[in-house]
């Protein structure tokens, strides 16, 4: 889940519904239904929450007052990890190989917006997991280095992508 100004964002796997609910008194504020369940945590910023379809291979904005549509990104693959979002672009990688930088480029629709991630980018981020991997291997103590492997790489593969602003900024 996610929470802003008193409202917890949560979606269903099962249901395929993504929830808006009152911290206060649990009651439910909206409602919007997917093409397929949510399996990731909701990011929100501003007014607008983003959220993941893992098995539809989507990304959505809704509008977090109201829980209306505003865009959606179909991707090639599934989406196994919350967008990480900057000045309203939501960055998120999938199973089709790439790593997507989307936003809403008109009133109608998100897509997908060029130039915008670049590869030292990508390098950096690689060199700083490479560097928590060591940490974490070496912090763990353990005689055997694949199970510390299959740890790191395997049990912590879903989580979303984080970025410093300074390293990560938008146009």
């Amino acid at each position: 889940p996610a929470f802003a100004n008193g409202v917890i964002y949560t979606g269903g796997a099962f249901d395929k519904k993504v929830y808006a609910l009152d911290a206060a008194t649990g009651t439910q504020k909206w409602v919007y239904t997917l093409d397929e369940g949510l399996t990731t945590a909701p990011a929100i910023i501003g007014n607008t929450i983003y959220v993941t379809s893992t098995l539809g291979n989507k990304t959505y904005a809704l509008n977090a007052e109201s829980g209306n549509f505003l865009w959606s990104f179909q991707t090639g693959g599934y989406i196994y990890s919350s967008p990480a979002v900057v000045d309203g672009i939501a960055y998120f990688g999938s199973y089709d190989g790439n790593f997507y930088a989307v936003g809403q480029s008109d009133s109608n629709s998100g897509s997908a917006i060029p130039n915008t991630v670049y590869f030292v980018i990508i390098l950096l981020v690689l060199i700083v997991v490479i560097a928590a991997a060591l940490v974490i291997l070496r912090t763990r103590r353990s005689k055997h280095f694949l199970q510390n492997f299959i740890f790191f790489f395997f049990v912590n593969y879903k989580s979303k992508p984080a970025f410093l602003e300074q390293i990560l900024t938008s146009r």
